[in-house]
């Protein structure tokens, strides 16, 4: 719900629903430019473009990770042939609709080089939808952006929980980890 929430509204600032009406289309991708090279390669503009591209791959294959647990949640799971399967196929589409949509909405209305989204201050400043919002003069929404930013990161920690629960658990059963994680309440 979140992501769909973005993406729509992404949508409407973006074709001039904002406060302001301001009509951004596609004017990032002329300037500065759709993709920020890595630096690394200067006098070859196209390679040091496509090294930017694969160092965000590098810098963002965290967000994919959670695939793991429907192979953990298997072992809960009522025949595991057919509905980890099913669930893995969801999930992997929903990750990629949800994630292209997401990166071009917010390329449509972020400028790479923004100096609020990169002050390199090391810490994470700001999402990208907030700066949007701001820049909108909306007063609401990017509070609503960061109170769902920190659900999330706060829902991603409570599934990883349960998964170290479960290996260990499993681990204690094969006599792998201490005796204690093999222990399990009759409630």
């Amino acid at each position: 719900v979140f992501f769909i929430g973005l993406i729509l509204t992404g949508l409407v600032i973006d074709i001039g629903g904002g406060p302001n009406h301001d009509r951004r289309g596609f004017r990032y991708w002329k300037n500065p430019g759709a993709v920020a090279g890595a630096g690394l390669e200067p006098n070859h503009i196209g390679v040091d473009h496509f090294l930017g591209i694969l160092t965000v791959f590098v810098q963002a294959d965290f967000s994919f990770q959670g695939m793991e647990l429907t192979a953990i949640a298997a072992s809960e799971t009522e025949s595991p042939w057919r509905n980890i399967a099913k669930a893995i196929c969801r999930v992997f589409w929903r990750i990629v609709i949800f994630y292209i949509l997401c990166i071009l909405i917010t390329g449509m209305l972020v400028p790479y080089n923004n100096p609020t989204l990169l002050n390199g201050s090391g810490t994470a400043t700001e999402p990208p939808y907030v700066i949007v919002m701001q820049r909108t003069g909306n007063k609401v929404l990017p509070h609503i952006i960061n109170a769902c930013v920190f659900t999330s990161a706060f829902s991603a920690g409570n599934s990883f929980l349960f998964a170290a629960s479960r290996v260990l658990y499993g681990l204690g059963l094969r006599g792998q980890a201490p005796k204690i994680f093999a222990y399990w309440t009759k409630q």
